[in-house]
C-alpha cells in the first residue's frame, strides 16, 4: 500500500523541491499518492527513497516519513491491529498479515519472554541502497507502538542494518532509545 508514503510529496515540498521529478525518476506516477489505498511496485518505493535523500540532501527523508505512519495507514491489516485485545495480539496480527501490504519484505518477532523483538526484513533484491526504507520501517513501527500504547512509549533500543548515519539527532530525538 501506498499508506502514509502518500505524504512523499509533501514532505519533498516542505523541504524546498518539486517531487514530480523524483517520482517520475522512480518510475511511479504522482497520481498514485493521492489515496494512501492505492498499491505501488516496492521496488518503486525503494528507488523514490533513494532518489529522495540524494535530491533533497535530507540522510533522514525514510525516518520523516516513517514517523508519519498510523495504524490506519495499513488499511485493512490496521482494522485487525486496532481492534486486537492486547498490544501482544495485535503484534501477532500484524506479523501474519503483514503480507497484504508488502511484496518485498516481512515483518518478525522474537519473543523472550520479558523482551520481544520486532524485526522487519526486505527480501526483494534491490541494486540499490536499503537504508531508507529500513529507516522508514523503524520509524513506522515505533509510531504504531505510541499509537497504541502512548506517546511516552520508547523501545528499549533500536539497531539499524547499516552503520550510523552522520547526524544521529533526528534517530536519537524520535526514538528516544540507545541507537
Amino acid at each position: 500500500l501506498v499508506g502514509a508514503f502518500s505524504a512523499a510529496p509533501m514532505v519533498i515540498r516542505q523541504l524546498g523541491f518539486d517531487p514530480a521529478p523524483m517520482i517520475a525518476a522512480a518510475g511511479l506516477a504522482l497520481e498514485v499518492f493521492d489515496d494512501p489505498s492505492n498499491r505501488i511496485p516496492y521496488e518503486g518505493v525503494l528507488r523514490l527513497l533513494n532518489e529522495a535523500a540524494v535530491k533533497t540532501r535530507c540522510p533522514h527523508i525514510g525516518l520523516l516519513l516513517g514517523r508519519m505512519w498510523r495504524v490506519p495507514d495499513l488499511g485493512l491489516l490496521g482494522e485487525l491491529v486496532r481492534h486486537s485485545p492486547t498490544v501482544g495480539a495485535a503484534l501477532q496480527e500484524f506479523v501474519v498479515h503483514h503480507h497484504l501490504n508488502s511484496e518485498g519484505a516481512l515483518a518478525f518477532v522474537v519473543d523472550r519472554e520479558s523482551v520481544v523483538d520486532l524485526g522487519y526484513a526486505v527480501y526483494l533484491p534491490f541494486a540499490g541502497s536499503y537504508s531508507q526504507l529500513y529507516d522508514g520501517a523503524l520509524a513506522a513501527l515505533a509510531s504504531f507502538f505510541r499509537e497504541l500504547c502512548g506517546d511516552d512509549w520508547a523501545p528499549s533500543a533500536v539497531f539499524f542494518s547499516r552503520s550510523a548515519p552522520t547526524d544521529v539527532a533526528p534517530y536519537r530525538d524520535f526514538f528516544r532509545a540507545p541507537l
